[in-house]
């Protein structure tokens, strides 16, 4: 089984894109689908891809609808895709509300590539403990699937969130 994760990059700022674009390169076990430079028509790929995409690296601030307003919408939408927020104001209101709408991280700029690759490593795990138990499934109908819940709960037991940029 391929466990790969697949990812959409969404970011106005192209150096900035490019920046992410490396940084999951070296990490390797990850393959950027796209790179989209604003939340509207990031919007409207995920809704017509959405089954290719594991992980959303989503800048909050972006012309024609900034990053809370699209992940609204897609959970409006009922779609559970993980995405990981950035954002270069630490706000904690902003924050609550992405949590809310079940994000498992976020970054706030500026961040180290170590940062990055924590908040990208930590969405992996929970694909692969989301993926393996999909898999588990398949093979012994009798098991049941871990809810998101129990994931997060194992996710946070082993890697805690921080709640500050390093």
């Amino acid at each position: 089984m391929n466990l790969n994760m697949k990812i959409l990059i969404v970011e106005d700022d192209p150096m900035v894109a490019h920046i992410h674009k490396l940084y999951l390169q070296e990490l390797k076990n990850f393959e950027i689908v796209a790179v989209i430079d604003n939340g509207l028509d990031a919007f409207e790929y995920i809704m017509r891809h959405s089954s290719e995409i594991d992980l959303v690296i989503l800048d909050v601030h972006m012309p024609k609808l900034n990053g809370l307003e699209m992940l609204k919408l897609l959970r409006e939408e009922n779609n559970q895709i993980s995405v990981i927020p950035i954002t270069a104001i630490n706000d904690n209101q902003t924050i609550s509300e992405f949590m809310n709408l079940g994000i498992i991280d976020y970054l706030v700029k500026p961040f180290s590539q170590e940062r990055f690759n924590q908040a990208v490593m930590r969405c992996e795990l929970k694909y692969k403990m989301f993926s393996s138990n999909i898999a588990r499934r398949k093979f012994k109908r009798k098991r049941k699937v871990a809810d998101t819940h129990e994931i997060d709960y194992r996710l946070h037991r082993h890697m805690p969130l921080k709640s500050t940029a390093s």
